[in-house]
């Protein structure tokens, strides 16, 4: 059987939020962290494919509708700090627009889908295939869910790649999809999801010790079932829990089906890639003031040995 294509998934929306407040905190600013970080995926990930996944319009409003609170914490601490929030959005237009559309990438998104969502997709793309393996580049716990035999997560802080024997061992449970039920009933601060008070991870596995034990994806009907005798659990709330984490399934079916078009082109299509564009969005933004230009040009020379590769890659699959 032929080599597998390795796609990177980078998450774009985290990129960014990773480096919107490091205006001086760094001798570099955020556009220039970001620039520097998407050549690292091309030089060290050695990547056949790269796309990055971003949110889309009104991409709260379907878990908002499940849950009002949803992300409120994060909301409420982003109107405090207003200038923050103002470069951070900036920062990802800037990053859409300028730097990332003349990379040699795809970008995706889909109204009222997050970028974890359109990233689930994209993993689900793959998983019906036998032609790729996969690493979604984020810090974002929730897509250890989504990790398996052909999809991995790296974390560009840790530096580390988790596979699914790693995280099998970090939850102690068989089937990671059902990571979502632990991460439901045990909450999650950085979503504001309250999740069972007073319920950690020994608990809640001990709780559900038929799904950490279970190679079948459980359902919510069984799941509260199996927790009805907890009179101190509101099952309604923590069937809603794990509708807002979970990613198998979409949150918005309509949302979803346009967004799987695009995937499907990204995956058939290359990217378009313009040197000459990147070049100047490079000496715009006043990138790497202080390095010299042949570093740049070495950078460079990547991105066409990549798009190289790309031409080679699509030949092949053509022809298989």
């Amino acid at each position: 059987m032929s080599k597998r294509t390795r796609v990177i998934i980078l998450d774009g929306q985290n990129l960014v939020h990773r480096y919107e407040s490091m205006q001086g905190k760094s001798r570099w600013a955020p556009a220039s962290l970001v620039f520097n970080h998407l050549f690292w995926i091309f030089e060290k990930l050695q990547p056949d494919l790269v796309i990055t996944a971003w949110e889309g319009l009104k991409s709260r409003d379907p878990r908002k509708k499940l849950f009002e609170a949803y992300k409120s914490d994060r909301d409420r601490l982003r109107k405090k700090e207003k200038k923050v929030r103002i470069n951070s959005k900036k920062l990802a237009q800037w990053v859409q627009q300028h730097l990332m559309f003349n990379f040699p990438l795809h970008q995706i998104k889909e109204d009222f889908l997050e970028a974890d969502d359109v990233i689930s997709q994209i993993v689900e793309y793959i998983n019906n295939t036998d032609k790729y393996d996969a690493v979604i580049v984020s810090t974002d716990k929730d897509f250890h869910q989504l990790v398996g035999s052909r999809v991995a997560v790296y974390n560009p802080i840790t530096k580390k790649i988790l596979t699914e024997q790693n995280l099998r061992e970090l939850y102690g449970i068989r089937n990671l999809q059902n990571v979502a039920w632990l991460k439901a009933i045990m909450g999650d601060d950085s979503d504001s999801i309250p999740g069972i008070k007073g319920i950690g991870l020994k608990t809640a596995q001990k709780l559900l010790h038929p799904i950490v034990n279970s190679e079948a994806v459980w359902e919510a009907q069984e799941v509260t079932n199996l927790l009805s005798k907890k009179k101190e659990i509101d099952e309604d709330a923590l069937k809603v829990y794990w509708e807002i984490i979970q990613l198998q399934w979409p949150i918005n079916v309509k949302a979803a089906a346009k967004l799987r078009q695009k995937i499907e082109w990204a995956f058939s299509n290359l990217p378009k890639y313009n040197e000459k564009k990147l070049v100047e969005v490079y000496a715009q933004a006043h990138i790497y003031r202080d390095i010299k230009k042949e570093f740049i040009q070495r950078k460079l020379l990547i991105l066409s040995e990549f798009m190289l590769k790309q031409r080679r890659g699509k030949e092949c699959r053509e022809q298989s």
